[in-house]
């Protein structure tokens, strides 16, 4: 996978740039904890994602923040207005679902405006706002189209249109682009970033898909077992992970647990027998246990030795070939890492069995002590 977005990171944070403060959240099922003690804040216009493997509590907590569940504990506003005894229907929120329900026996305009129509807007203020938010998800002209007629892209930017036109103060996302195909996913991506630079909305968007929360987002939530472990841009959460479920759930990496050792620079001993040179950061300690991060795409292998801070010689165990990327497995000893790096020409390709140079220099390595 990619690094993250090269986005400019937000600007810091004031109480007047607060949309949304969840502060200890927590949802209990019975003996169940979904939602253990969540705190975190959504600024103003910003696109804020949380992303967790499937039952990490995710989804639990946007419906919280809906109003479709009630919390065991903790305190949710908007726009400095306390949520907690306000029903789902009086909150200034909307939300975009997984399925997208949109009406099958309605057209595009009435779909668009059904949220506009329950307000009791006029039919020539609905045809007036429709024509507006049409043109900002570059569906100009399909205002008495049937829903049929659309792709499924379309229907997403309908569906997301439908719900934006209500104007709430913070629109929620449940996972809608799951069930597009990948080419399509990665085109709504960009597409969902565009509206909501667009419109300068506040969008809470819920997902499992990595690739989706680095794309499109602002800032990243990562959940794990109802806790929210780290929150960051993409950048930081990417390139500086809290703990080792965050490296290896945000893209692929490299993880090794080995014994730090600061007596002379950062090094890690692994339990896999590497000794491995990292980078040098005052929050790491002289001694003690810790994990060591090295991104695929940090890795180089070469038919010769490789000039780097970590060099060694290895073996082409496997090799996974991907249009402009070609990932290899190399093995050192009995350590097996995993390289990516442009595709060469297919004559040049290293062979399965071949002994290689392979390295990365220390500022590639990232220790996790947490």
């Amino acid at each position: 996978m990619t690094t993250s977005s090269t986005r400019s990171e937000p600007a810091t944070e004031t109480a007047s740039d607060v949309a949304v403060a969840v502060d200890g959240l927590r949802k209990e099922f019975g003996q169940l904890t979904a939602v253990d003690g969540v705190s975190f804040t959504i600024r103003d216009g910003e696109f804020f994602t949380l992303v967790g493997p499937s039952g990490c509590g995710k989804t639990t907590l946007l419906r919280m923040l809906a109003g479709l569940e009630d919390e065991t504990d903790g305190s949710i506003s908007i726009d400095g207005a306390d949520m907690t005894a306000v029903p789902a229907e009086k909150r200034p929120t909307s939300m975009v679902f997984q399925d997208l329900a949109l009406f099958p026996f309605k057209n595009v305009f009435e779909n668009l405006t059904f949220g506009l129509k329950m307000q009791g807007e006029s039919k020539s203020v609905r045809r007036e706002r429709a024509e507006e938010m049409l043109d900002v998800l570059d569906l100009q002209g399909y205002a008495d189209n049937e829903i049929e007629e659309l792709s499924g892209g379309e229907q997403q930017r309908i569906a997301l249109g439908r719900s934006l036109l209500t104007e709430p103060d913070l629109l929620l996302l449940d996972e809608p682009l799951s069930s597009l195909d990948v080419k399509l996913r990665k085109e709504m991506q960009l597409e969902l970033r565009r509206i909501h630079d667009d419109l300068e909305s506040t969008f809470f968007y819920v997902t499992h898909d990595q690739e989706v929360a680095l794309t499109a987002s602002d800032r990243i939530g990562v959940m794990n077992d109802g806790k929210l472990v780290q929150v960051g841009t993409p950048r930081e959460v990417y390139e500086e992970p809290a703990t080792p479920f965050v490296a290896e759930f945000i893209g692929d990496t490299n993880l090794f647990e080995g014994e730090i050792d600061e007596a002379d620079g950062t090094t890690v001993e692994t339990d896999s027998g590497l000794e491995i040179v990292a980078a040098d950061r005052d929050d790491i300690p002289d001694s003690g246990r810790g994990f060591v991060s090295v991104r695929p795409e940090r890795i180089t292998v070469s038919e010769s030795s490789v000039d780097a801070d970590n060099s060694f010689e290895g073996t082409v165990a496997d090799r996974i070939y991907q249009g402009d990327d070609i990932t290899y497995e190399v093995t050192v000893g009995d350590v097996r890492l995993q390289a990516e790096q442009p595709a060469a020409d297919g004559d040049d390709l290293l062979a399965r069995g071949d002994t290689v140079g392979v390295g990365f220099d220390r500022e590639s390595a990232y220790v996790i002590t947490e």
